[in-house]
């Protein structure tokens, strides 16, 4: 049964001597000098208009002037999900357990996350989105700028939280789907529109008004309540209750919701990216 090998390495500025660490499941390398992992490059999104390669393989090289700390985790299990499940939890739990067992400023900076390629086995995902090629015009693009931040963003209130949730939507942005993302994503909605409350009306009713449909009708056709349930079950079951099949579906109907949010906030019109489930 082939053994699949999962890397983590981090720059450190805290460890001064070589040191390894074994156990069953996983190997803690920390190490100066350069070094050389055979990984695969991969991209997550890609033009409609363009033959990409969406993988391929390289190599990640480690500049020699540096400490790192390398977690390997293994696996044998077969099932990939399951399988990035397992050398996930046990690279998260080595990163958790050494901060307490020393201090959280050991991992200074995250070189690589990714699985590693040898002679014997590999392993590699990515999610894939497919968008049309953008052209982007500078002055009507620079117009549009000047007077959304006059004529939405000088209200203090609005300002302020329109800036949090842009610093969450753009964290968000490079996480793949999965517990962060869904979080990172899921707090924008808390901001605004479901300030005060932990009711997800406010956002069905904001939803409603700028679709012009019924605020129960966006409810069911949306599924609110079982997006809002996944949220639940995260915070306070710790289950993140979706599967890989369901994973893009999810994500898709989550980040169209909160950009029409975010237009309504700037008073830019519903563009119909949610009409697919509102048929």
């Amino acid at each position: 049964m082939p053994e699949y090998r999962y890397l983590e390495v981090f720059r450190t500025s805290l460890i001064q001597q070589p040191n390894c660490i074994e156990d069953d499941d996983f190997t803690i390398n920390f190490f100066t000098g350069s070094k050389t992992y055979k990984i695969m490059d991969q991209r997550s999104v890609v033009s409609k208009k363009s033959n990409s390669i969406v993988m391929k393989k390289t190599e990640l090289r480690l500049s020699p002037e540096y400490f790192y700390i390398e977690i390997i985790a293994n696996t044998e299990i077969e099932n990939f999900e399951s399988g990035t499940r397992d050398v996930q939890n046990k690279a998260n739990r080595v990163v958790t357990l050494l901060s307490i067992l020393y201090t959280p400023l050991l991992f200074e900076e995250i070189v690589y996350k990714g699985w590693l390629f040898d002679e014997k086995s590999g392993r590699s995902e990515s999610w894939i989105k497919v968008g049309d090629p953008v052209a982007i015009n500078s002055h009507s693009t620079s117009r549009k700028l000047k007077g959304i931040a006059k004529n939405y963003l000088e209200e203090e209130e609005i300002r302020r939280r329109f800036t949090l949730m842009a610093k969450f939507f753009s964290k968000a942005l490079y996480y793949k789907p999965g517990e962060e993302r869904f979080l990172l994503l899921w707090t924008i909605l808390e901001i605004y529109p479901m300030q005060n409350t932990s009711n997800i009306k406010p956002i069905q009713e904001l939803i409603a008004k700028a679709t012009g449909r019924d605020s129960q009708e966006i409810k069911t056709k949306l599924d609110l309540g079982h997006i809002f349930g996944i949220r639940s079950k995260l915070v306070h079951d710790g289950i993140f209750p979706v599967n890989t099949e369901e994973m893009g579906k999810l994500f898709e109907r989550l980040e169209r919701i909160i950009m029409e949010v975010f237009r309504h906030m700037i008073g830019i019109s519903y563009s119909g990216s949610l009409n697919k489930w509102l048929k």
